[in-house]
């Protein structure tokens, strides 16, 4: 039997300042690794990935994947656990798990990761196995929320990658108009299996991701105070201002004027 390869990038508990604190937006990062966020208390923060809000609610696995463009809407606490694999089953099994689930069993995980802590600055061979054997054990608890596969969606491991380059067109391209037909052309596949792969890579339709991108990419804009409504709303792509305010507020149930005050207030304290 092969063994299963993964690397433990990161874990431990962390905080992002005390629960009462004004929220303040982090900049856009591009996820790397297979990362996750356990909470065990309620928060109304949380993280946002393409554009989508999680809060951090008690019993709460937050998961975001490699490609995925994440903030940090702070203050907010909890637990963290990241890994990097080329495994093609643990990649398959992380792929399909939720973005966003409800652990009955967060106790133990949150056992195993303070047991993780414990062990970190234990450099010996005993330390490591013990490590190895938590990470493994959390996996494991990890594994029995995936989703089921759908049929033929075998290859979308495979294809990460190449679906990764139309993530990238669509961040160069954002004032643009992007069709099916070019994100498809782009990754050298049929429009019907180029959407049902990337359906099934990233949890999205092509075009729910793209509206993803262009909102976190007007969040970031919102912050340069001096930016017309207008001229925002073209660098991001929407085709007139009332669209963006609309689409805007229909993803985040803000307007982007509340958004920008709230952020910069946020800033100020």
């Amino acid at each position: 039997m092969a063994d299963l390869a993964f690397s433990v990038v990161g874990f431990g508990a962390f905080g992002t300042g005390q629960q009462k604190g004004v929220p303040s937006l982090s900049a856009e990062r591009v996820i790397r690794a297979y990362e996750f966020e356990f909470y065990n208390e309620n928060f109304s923060n949380g993280l946002i990935h393409d554009g989508v809000f999680y809060p951090a609610k008690k019993g709460g696995c937050c998961l975001a994947k490699p490609g995925q463009v994440q903030q940090v809407l702070r203050p907010y606490r909890g637990y963290y656990f990241n890994v990097v694999t080329q495994d093609p089953d643990l990649c398959d099994m992380l792929d399909n798990l939720p973005g966003f689930f409800t652990l009955w069993n967060m106790s133990e995980v949150i056992d195993l990761l303070n047991q993780m802590i414990a062990t970190d600055e234990q450099n010996t061979l005993v330390g490591r196995m013990k490590l190895q054997s938590c990470a493994c054990r959390i996996l494991a608890i990890l594994s029995r929320y995936r989703k089921n596969p759908k049929a033929g969606e075998g290859s979308v491991y495979q294809n990460r990658k190449t679906l990764l380059m139309a993530d990238k067109y669509i961040r160069e391209h954002l004032a643009e108009e992007i069709s099916l037909e070019k994100l498809a052309k782009i990754c050298n596949m049929d429009q019907t299996y180029f959407h049902k792969l990337y359906t099934a890579a990233f949890g999205k339709t092509p075009v729910q991701r793209l509206l993803g991108f262009r909102i976190a990419a007007a969040k970031t804009g919102l912050l340069e105070n001096k930016v017309a409504m207008a001229e925002l709303a073209t660098r991001c792509g929407f085709s007139s201002q009332a669209y963006f305010s609309y689409k805007f507020k229909q993803v985040t149930g803000m307007t982007p004027l509340q958004y920008r005050k709230k952020a910069l207030e946020g800033r100020k304290n």
